[in-house]
């Protein structure tokens, strides 16, 4: 009999399961403007899990380096498509003071800026390449082997693209490691630059 193929997508999260990443991301100093690395950890926990009321899986994203601050990641559980990221952030104070938001647009952060690309397609999904959402193309191309995919996803806007190269291993909660790049349009004079980067701790 055939052996049963390798599962590599979707992950099969289950609640409570926790894993770690290391993530670097790029910084502007504001005297020369070169850009800078800043290296962080970040603890994942499966805080909810698909059931008959709630269609999609919930992630817990703390920074080690920053106390009192969670980014919840929120797929859906059809395409494991990113819906949308909210930062909580609770004060130290007299009166603890605690606040959540919708994360909106990119910002430095190593979370922030890799959900600017994944809010607008499948990450986890297959869909076929050249989709278009709104004023943006998207591409998507997948390359499995036998125990491993490595998945490439492309957003071109009016002045460049956002590239995000996967690599996931089979059996693993997350990817391998990821490299988040900017890029001009093709006749700019000057290249792209990579903005994140990062890896799974075993």
């Amino acid at each position: 009999m055939p052996s049963n193929p390798v599962v590599i997508f979707p992950p099969r999260w289950n609640h409570g399961e926790q894993w770690r990443v290391v993530m670097k991301t790029q910084t502007r100093a504001l005297i020369d403007l070169r850009p800078r690395y800043v290296e962080d950890t970040f603890d994942f926990r499966v805080a909810a899990v698909p059931d008959a009321k709630v269609f999609r899986f919930a992630i817990e994203v703390r920074n080690k380096a920053s106390e009192g601050e969670v980014f919840t990641q929120y797929y859906r559980s059809d395409d494991f498509s990113l819906e949308k990221v909210t930062r909580h952030l609770r004060v130290k104070r007299k009166r603890r003071l605690s606040k959540t938001a919708t994360i909106r647009s990119s910002t430095t952060n190593a979370v922030c800026r890799l959900s600017r690309i994944f809010r607008s397609t499948t990450t986890h999904g297959r869909q076929p390449p050249g989709v278009h959402r709104g004023a943006y193309r998207i591409v998507q191309e997948v390359r499995d082997s036998h125990d491993r995919a490595q998945i490439m996803l492309q957003r071109s806007e009016p002045l460049g693209f956002l590239r995000v190269d996967m690599e996931w291993a089979a059996g693993d909660p997350w990817w391998s490691k990821v490299e988040c790049s900017e890029n001009p349009p093709p006749d700019a004079p000057f290249n792209g630059e990579v903005v994140a980067s990062g890896h799974l701790l075993k």
